[in-house]
């Protein structure tokens, strides 16, 4: 096995922590769509070529922060069926369309903030893990990931 460069390790590294921008940024709320997955992309399209250790691990950086964004709209899409189930259950004491809409609005609100939890625990977790791993030169693989993006076969 080759030796991998510290420039390498360096760029591996921060294809993984590109990943977080859009914790601090949500929480400020400025949120902006699929930024996860925008930052370590752009790194590992500018950086594959010039290592297969960077290709490897900002190939895995993208899909789990792709995986990321896929299991959080499926939560989403969850929570939300699970609020308006519960409402047909156990009803709404709203009396105007004001107050109807207010409910709904605010039950969206408490999905998204709870799906958004999650994402951020799920990240935080296990970013600084690979980020450290790669900074190291170990080969990091995220649990749970869907590998949308697959080495070249050529």
């Amino acid at each position: 096995m080759t030796q991998i460069s510290e420039e390498e390790r360096t760029w591996a590294m921060a294809c993984h922590l590109a990943g977080l921008i859009w914790i601090p940024l949500y929480w400020l709320q400025f949120p902006l769509p699929l930024i996860n997955v925008f930052f370590p992309g752009i790194l590992w399209l500018f950086k594959r070529e010039a290592s297969d250790y960077v290709d490897l691990q900002g190939r895995e950086a993208l899909n789990f922060q792709i995986a990321l964004f896929l299991y959080s709209f499926v939560l989403f899409a969850l929570g939300i069926v699970g609020f308006f189930i519960y409402l047909a259950v156990f009803g709404a004491d709203v009396q105007d369309t004001v107050g109807a809409i207010a409910l709904v609005t605010q039950g969206i609100d408490w999905v998204i903030k709870g799906v958004s939890a999650l994402a951020t625990l799920w990240s935080l977790a296990l970013v600084p893990t690979a980020a450290v791993k790669a900074k190291k030169g170990q080969v990091y693989f995220y649990p749970l990931t869907i590998r949308v993006c697959q080495a070249s076969q050529d």
